[in-house]
């Protein structure tokens, strides 16, 4: 089994802007992101065009996991910390790290977290925040890892038919 783990972090992978990702890279991260079911399909393929950074984690051919850094709306970003009860906290981040998803034959082999890694060593002078679904503890240790801490209290996402929500923000130096 260990074999098999370690088989699985094996593969490729790559970050770049958006505008210099391919129609397909851009359609595969699309889809990967749709088929966790924690995102809604309208404007997401105008939202990723518009991020700061994708992560692919490729595993031969296969696209194995994507996680993506943003810049969100400010009436979407200002809703998330007003509805977690911290709104004066929103203007201390800027990036949304988000879109964090691993297809599920290779959940729990470290691929998200070496990804997510890659992703905040981009950024490191910004404040960051993400969401997570308040069930999804394997996102939340991963978070945890790398300095995020929940803020606020759990919310509702009317647009979304999933679990409360939870807020975390890394904590910069």
């Amino acid at each position: 089994m260990e074999k098999l783990k370690n088989q699985k972090k094996k593969g490729t992978q790559v970050i770049k802007r958006p505008d210099l990702c391919t129609a397909d890279e851009l359609r595969n991260f699309h889809g990967l992101v749709l088929s966790g079911g924690q995102v809604t399909r309208e404007r997401l393929p105008e939202l990723i065009r518009r991020a700061i950074l994708l992560g692919f984690h490729y595993v031969g051919p296969r696209l194995a996991a994507v996680a993506g850094l943003k810049t969100p709306r400010e009436s979407y970003k200002n809703r998330v910390f007003r509805e977690a009860g911290v709104e004066h906290l929103s203007k201390q981040s800027h990036t949304e790290l988000g879109w964090a998803v691993t297809r599920k034959e290779f959940q729990g082999s470290g691929i998200a977290t070496s990804l997510i890694q890659k992703l905040l060593n981009q950024m490191k002078d910004e404040k960051i925040f993400a969401t997570t679904a308040s069930d999804n503890f394997l996102m939340q240790r991963v978070l945890t890892r790398f300095g995020f801490r929940q803020v606020g209290h759990a919310y509702g996402d009317p647009m979304l038919e999933s679990p409360s929500k939870l807020l975390w923000c890394l904590e910069k130096d």
